[in-house]
């Protein structure tokens, strides 16, 4: 398969999906989990620009260019659809019956069902990232390009509403440079120091926006492709991606930051013997779902 599934997976009752360019048409599959068997295909207008699916109740939504598309998870057949100039980077994320996405310094909720506005949200710089919700909430990340520290933000929002909760202030010589993740214990960001490039994790609190814990990230050659993934426990994120094939992964404890070494992924997947890249990894509660990827093959490892 090709290189360019690897950021754009989604995985839901058993059924693996990715969306794919093909010549010049996009093309969404639906794979059975425990064979790699199709399930259907459905073909798009043609166009380069997309965000990775999400599964949310019976819906499959992604960002295609600047419109966003609401899918039937089990058929493929549109539901709704919105253009709305939005951000194809930023995967939309839904819960509750909602649906967020993004364009620029914007958010937009919409009902997972009609499409219908619920509200949207203006900060005052651009967005980094998806938001993430949890608990009936929504963090989302701003950030200024021009080193304005009062335009770098971590915001909690009310799901419901959009209703600003905190927001906390990052360091002005921070820049985010991965989609965050989130457990009961914290939201957990990765920066790069633009004084030295060096690569930090932080820990948030997500009922206060105070900094729990900041732990540096040896040996990074490309983190945005491999955003952290967080369990109840341990946050994972790589320490390495380089062209020679080299992989690692490293774990925090999420409540004090220690590192815990891991073993490399190639040890514990079942795939032939080769130089590997990993170029994803996606936790889909009790899934965890790999891409490993060679000069001539590209491997989806579906792992409890």
């Amino acid at each position: 398969m090709p290189f360019k599934i690897a950021n754009n997976i989604a995985y839901s009752d058993n059924i693996l999906y990715f969306l794919n360019l093909e010549d010049t048409n996009l093309v969404l599959y639906a794979l059975l989990s425990n064979s790699g068997s199709i399930l259907f295909k459905t073909n798009f207008e043609p166009n380069p620009f997309f965000s990775y699916p999400i599964i949310s109740n019976n819906s499959l939504c992604f960002v295609s260019d600047s419109k966003i598309i609401n899918l039937n998870k089990n058929t493929g057949q549109e539901i709704w659809s919105l253009n709305k100039q939005l951000d194809y980077k930023k995967y939309p994320v839904s819960n509750q019956n909602k649906v967020l996405a993004s364009k620029n310094n914007a958010l937009f909720c919409f009902n997972l069902n009609s499409g219908n506005s619920i509200w949207e949200k203006q900060f005052n710089s651009e967005m980094a990232f998806s938001p993430i919700i949890n608990n009936g909430h929504c963090y989302t990340l701003s950030s200024s390009s021009f080193g304005n520290e009062d335009q770098n933000k971590i915001h909690k929002l009310n799901l419901s509403d959009g209703s600003e909760i905190w927001q906390a202030t990052y360091n002005i010589d921070l820049i985010p440079i991965a989609q965050p993740c989130i457990n009961s214990k914290g939201i957990y960001i990765t920066f790069k120091n633009i004084l030295d490039n060096a690569i930090v994790l932080c820990s948030y609190d997500i009922d206060s926006g105070k900094l729990n814990w900041e732990q540096p990230i040896p040996n990074i050659f490309n983190v945005s492709q491999l955003r952290p993934i967080a369990s109840s426990e341990i946050i994972i994120t790589n320490t390495k991606i380089s062209s020679d094939f080299n992989n690692n992964i490293i774990g925090f404890d999420s409540l004090t930051g220690e590192q815990i070494t891991l073993p490399p992924l190639e040890e514990i997947a079942e795939i032939p013997s080769g130089n590997y890249k990993l170029c994803a990894l996606r936790a889909f509660k009790d899934k965890l779902i790999s891409v490993l990827v060679s000069s001539s093959n590209t491997y989806i490892i579906c792992q409890e």
